[in-house]
């Protein structure tokens, strides 16, 4: 109950100091005197152990006061290797570590709160060279511990928020390498193509004796790339539509030309389903450029042999077979070209089909085909720019697999057997050279996780899956309404998210609705925060951490004589304690934070001050 209303400065001088030496001073004279003395030394003595147990009691206080002022120079960086961090990892089983620091509650809001009221540069002078203030972890730098998060908490989303240079990377390695000692699959999305990520990635799997399971996608390096299908998976072929009709810049991703445009891929997609044909995004601009006529005459021609069969076993022609009965049509229009084949095979399907085995795949396909052309070219005139950028150059081969060319050593995988496999995928998207191709490619393998994710939680088994832990770096440059709903329901397949942002405007604006962005925020539960320089990500930061109580001292007085009685004179000197609400973490101070520190709220509700280390190769043997 005293701490409720108890409250003392810091950084006052430690005026104990005068009071030890007296008492101090006081026993060596009464000491002195029970030596020499005639008499009394009983007396002496007793006077002498009663002034050393008042040193003593003064003491304690001012040993306390002396060690945090000390200590307000915080700790510095810290440098591990993985076989260190997983040997500190290995005392706490079930537990993600997240780097060394204390929980922060209403004495250090106290603490920070007093010192802000003086100049903390004059007292605490900055380090030369530093970045943002020590002082603000050196608060309780004598209490730093290990910091752990139980892993099924992972399974709720982490958002790491902070400015260039903050630590973001850093930080994912550190995360990245413990879920790799654990056994998990990892799926690395990197829109900057950082080659230090890349490389800790790689070092961690060989260090912790996974030196296989790693995977390398990277568009500047094709020619050591692995190739990866980002259509591999999926359950209907409409979700193949919507992943790549989103990637349509649109401003409200509803507009006539994007709805065409999924229709007309929808179509496609069925078509070569049905004739037993895998869709890629090469096969697709093929399709889509150069028309699909063969396409449809296959189909056509497939349909005829399920429901009326043309030849026997033999490889006899069947009187009453597709084959005799389509004669009389495409013999009219032998030699005039696919357009006229085509039209003769749908005057067939018509005429002696469609009125007994209708097949919606083929009235669709026969729709598109009969078409206007030059109507049907302008509705997908948006669509054509953003498959070509997939599939142009390196590019093609990289997202468009050919698995019967034995020419190509390149590995040929997909994010679904990926996560089977319990393989470790860095995907580097190089955004620095260009952008738009960049948060294609990453908007469409973060569609593909989702449709493995619901494969996963519709079809596997629970407690066999291999557990997935997904870091998308810079994620508002590739965040798309399947991550959404992949936050919103991955836990349920074993998929853990780490999401990494400069600010929580770049989500809005990637978005292009407040409401999605909070709804984004919303299926996140665990926010590492280092420092952040925008003002909205602080104020978010800072209203997510609750509020506390901070109290003062204020001092007054007041003086008055009368005027009718001049000698008559009264004064009144008033002191009180006063107490304000505040935020736990106020917001400015999130931008003042060193490198590779920050707050963190976790595990629905716990909030501490936190630092990361540093990972590094494994010493040199010596």
């Amino acid at each position: 109950m005293r701490d409720l209303t108890h409250f003392e400065d810091p950084f006052r001088p430690i005026y104990e100091k005068w009071a030890i030496g007296a008492w101090l001073g006081a026993a060596a004279i009464s000491a002195l005197m029970a030596s020499t003395a005639a008499y009394g030394g009983p007396i002496f003595h007793a006077f002498t152990w009663m002034c050393l147990g008042m040193a003593a009691l003064r003491s304690w206080p001012a040993w306390k006061l002396y060690k945090t002022q000390r200590s307000m120079n915080g700790s510095g960086l810290t440098f591990m290797t993985r076989q260190e961090l997983k040997a500190l990892s290995e005392k706490k089983p079930g537990q993600l570590f997240l780097g060394y620091g204390f929980d922060w509650s209403q004495q250090q809001t106290q603490t920070a709160y007093t010192l802000t009221r003086y100049n903390p540069e004059l007292m605490l002078p900055r380090k030369e060279g530093g970045m943002g203030h020590a002082w603000i972890h050196g608060m309780g730098a004598s209490k730093e511990e290990p910091l752990f998060m139980p892993v099924e908490h992972a399974g709720t989303h982490t958002l790491i928020v902070g400015t260039t240079g903050a630590g973001k990377t850093r930080t994912f390695d550190v995360l990245i390498a413990q879920v790799i000692a654990m056994g998990y699959s990892v799926i690395i999305i990197d829109p900057k193509g950082d080659r230090d990520m890349c490389d800790a990635a790689r070092l961690a799997c060989e260090e912790l004796g996974r030196a296989n399971d790693f995977v390398y996608f990277h568009p500047a390096y094709p020619e050591i790339s692995a190739r990866i299908d980002p259509l591999k998976n999926f359950n209907r072929a409409t979700e193949l539509a919507s992943r790549i009709a989103s990637l349509i810049p649109s401003e409200t991703g509803s507009d006539p030309f994007t709805a065409f445009s999924m229709m007309a891929v929808n179509k496609l997609c069925e078509a070569l389903l049905f004739i037993s044909e895998k869709p890629s995004l090469m096969l697709l601009r093929r399709l889509l450029e150069g028309g699909a006529t063969q396409l449809m005459i296959k189909a056509l021609e497939t349909h005829f042999e399920r429901v009326r069969p043309g030849r026997d076993a033999s490889g006899n022609e069947l009187p009453h077979g597709w084959i005799n009965e389509s004669k009389p049509y495409t013999a009219r229009v032998q030699g005039k070209g696919e357009d006229a084949l085509g039209q003769a095979l749908i005057q067939y399907y018509r005429e002696h089909i469609i009125g007994t085995h209708p097949n919606q795949t083929l009235n669709g396909l026969i729709s598109s085909f009969e078409h206007d052309s030059s109507h049907f070219g302008k509705m997908v005139t948006s669509l054509m720019p953003v498959l070509t950028m997939l599939t142009s150059g390196a590019m093609g081969g990289l997202l468009s697999p050919d698995y019967d060319d034995p020419d190509d050593p390149r590995p040929i995988t997909d994010l679904g057997r990926i996560t089977r496999n319990g393989q470790v995928a860095y995907l580097g998207l190089d955004s620095l050279s260009d952008s738009m191709v960049a948060s294609a490619i990453g908007a469409l393998f973060l569609s593909d996780l989702t449709a493995v994710a619901g494969d996963r939680y519709n079809f596997g088994e629970k407690g066999e899956q291999v557990p997935v832990a997904i870091f998308v770096d810079e994620s508002a440059e590739v965040i798309n309404p399947p991550l959404v709903q992949l936050l919103n329901k991955g836990r349920g397949s074993g998929f853990s998210c780490f999401l990494a942002t400069q600010t929580v405007s770049d989500i809005t604006a990637r978005l292009g609705s407040k409401d999605l962005a909070l709804k984004v925020l919303g299926n996140i539960n665990n926010v590492l925060a280092l420092r952040c320089n925008d003002t909205g990500t602080q104020e978010y930061i800072a209203e997510s951490f609750a509020e506390t109580v901070v109290r003062r001292i204020e001092m007054g007085q007041s003086s008055k004589n009368e005027v009718n009685e001049p000698l008559t004179f009264s004064g009144t000197v008033t002191e009180k304690l006063a107490e304000e609400t505040v935020p736990l973490v106020p917001a400015a101070m999130l931008s003042c934070v060193p490198n590779l520190e920050g707050f963190a709220r976790v595990s629905a509700g716990r909030v501490f001050k936190w630092r990361m280390p540093i990972l590094v190769s494994k010493p040199a043997a010596t």
